[in-house]
């Protein structure tokens, strides 16, 4: 799904620590996957940064992906 995106997350779908994480967090269900993917897409040429200390971070699962959104949330509305 990386690789079809294009450019930058086609980057990111080289890379097979990225790739593993991405399994970690969303054991290959599709919603999470497209969550995830959708995420770093809207990031533009800052997503080629993700490191999988990044994701590793993240409990797997719909709870990890939410609470992480809501760290997100509240440091732009800070």
């Amino acid at each position: 799904m990386l690789t079809r995106m294009g450019f930058p997350l086609d980057q990111l779908g080289k890379r097979v620590d990225i790739v593993a994480e991405l399994y970690r967090l969303s054991k290959g269900d599709p919603l999470l996957v497209r969550l995830y993917v959708d995420d770093r897409w809207v990031r533009g040429e800052e997503a080629a940064r993700l490191q999988p200390e990044d994701l590793r971070k993240i409990k797997p699962g719909l709870e990890g992906y939410f609470a992480k959104w809501w760290e997100d949330q509240e440091k732009l509305w800070g």
